[in-house]
């Protein structure tokens, strides 16, 4: 996102913005890799002692393939979406759908060519897949090495405690008391470095808790919220009574 839209990145941002910038998105991409990786990692935990490996490699290679597909799929969609509406997947989305869903697909037929995005995701997945697929060949050479494959029960629990814990932090996007939340994509001074700290999908998700929670109000509180409309008018407009 960053490389695509650079142009829009401001004059003043230094590169230790971006680093920032870079290394918070961290957080959040752990955390989505962490739900794909989630149901893998604890069939291995309870099947793995019982040298049942076939369904972990069956449950692993789903969800693998699965993370996979959306995640370029989302990469893929949010960049025209970006283009037309200045930020990735928000409520706006699903507004759209809801009040004339033919309509938004109709353009997006027309204007954005899904075909191409189609032909796009299956190569980048495919791909992907294709890299992972040698990867896991070499990691194969791990189980070779005593340290990692000790006889002692004692090292065995230290590595799958620090296993846990390790992937604890990264589904929760931090080791700290609060998990990686929206409020930290809005670090630095520069707007388009903060829209692009959270990857699409965690967009996505966030775009779906917001559409849910306006569509759960009625009348004027869906706009301003638990505020009172004065208070609403003067924190928009920048005014109070006061200084008219």
């Amino acid at each position: 996102m960053i490389l695509w839209f650079y142009k829009k990145i401001s004059p003043a941002t230094m590169f230790n913005d971006i680093v920032l910038a870079l290394s918070h998105g961290l957080r959040f991409d752990s955390k989505i890799a962490g739900l794909f990786l989630l149901f893998p990692f604890l069939f291995n935990l309870i099947l793995g002692p019982l040298n049942r490996f076939s369904i972990v490699v069956r449950v692993g290679s789903f969800f693998t393939g699965l993370g996979i597909v959306l995640i370029c799929a989302a990469s893929i969609a949010t960049i025209p979406y970006f283009e037309e509406f200045g930020d990735q997947f928000n409520f706006f989305l699903f507004e759209g759908l809801y009040d004339d869903g033919s309509a938004v697909l109709r353009t997006v037929w027309i204007e954005h060519h899904p075909i191409m995005h189609i032909m796009a995701i299956v190569a980048l997945s495919m791909i992907t897949w294709y890299t992972l697929k040698r990867s896991r060949t070499y990691a194969h050479g791990l189980s070779n090495i005593q340290f990692l494959s000790p006889n002692s029960v004692l090292m065995r629990s230290i590595i799958i405690l620090t296993m846990i814990v390790g992937f604890s932090g990264a589904v929760r996007g931090s080791f700290k008391n609060r998990p990686a939340i929206r409020k930290w994509s809005d670090i630095t001074g520069d707007d388009l470095l903060n829209k692009t700290i959270m990857n699409p999908l965690t967009h996505f998700q966030y775009a779906i808790k917001d559409f849910n929670r306006i569509n759960g109000k009625s009348g004027i509180t869906q706009f301003i919220g638990r505020s009172s409309p004065r208070a609403a008018a003067e924190n928009y407009f920048g005014v109070t009574k006061d200084s008219l």
